[in-house]
């Protein structure tokens, strides 16, 4: 199954699902691209609507379908943690984050994010300890009204043993950067976007 967050509401893809699941979200059964287009269009321009749930015989080729109605954009990130067992988030547009951003012309994604969290924190010699998750939210072009952008963000758990001070990339109007411990979250997870509050909570429950 695939989760793609649109704001704080979610299109799901795939060929089974939960009753729960189903007894709260708008259920679709689509098999061609102008099924899936009518659909995301109803789902956009409904703001009652909470959930999508898009079944398909084959996930896969359902998610390529409904990627295929976006512009694609990769970006990568890190869940980084310290050895006081503490999670790196960044102050960002109101919301508490994790470091991340795009990716570069012909750039791995691992060495995307390596560089997004010292780009954007200030810090050096980052650990990769591999990929984590992939995160997918859709939103519109900030310039160009009606162009619909789908953002697939590789996320790699990471580790600094360093002690250099955070700096915040003012530029990428990043205000802060700060360790948090893990009873420390409420915070960030009361005021956090919710693509992020899985992998926020993950990293909490196996620190």
């Amino acid at each position: 199954m695939y989760k793609v967050f649109f704001n704080d509401r979610i299109v799901f893809i795939g060929s089974t699902f939960k009753k729960s699941l189903i007894k709260n979200g708008l259920v679709f059964h689509v098999s061609n691209l102008k099924e899936m287009e009518s659909t995301w269009l109803l789902f956009r321009d409904d703001g009652q609507l909470r959930n999508l749930i898009l079944m398909t015989d084959n996930p896969e080729d359902g998610k390529e379908m409904f990627f295929s109605l976006f512009s694609i954009i990769n970006a990568a990130g890190g869940v980084v943690s310290n050895s006081e067992n503490q999670i790196l988030c960044i102050y960002r547009w109101g919301k508490w984050d994790l470091p991340k951003g795009k990716a570069e012309k012909d750039e791995k994604m691992e060495d995307t994010a390596i560089r997004e969290v010292e780009e954007e924190c200030g810090i050096s010699d980052l650990r990769n300890d591999g990929l984590n998750s992939i995160t997918y939210h859709i939103y519109e072009h900030p310039r160009k009204p009606g162009n619909w952008i789908l953002k697939q963000t590789y996320w790699f758990d990471m580790f600094y043993g360093g002690t250099q001070m955070l700096v915040p990339q003012i530029n990428e109007d990043i205000v802060e950067a700060k360790w948090f411990a893990k009873s420390e979250l409420g915070v960030v997870v009361e005021n956090t976007w919710s693509s992020l509050k899985p992998l926020i909570m993950g990293w909490a429950n196996s620190a």
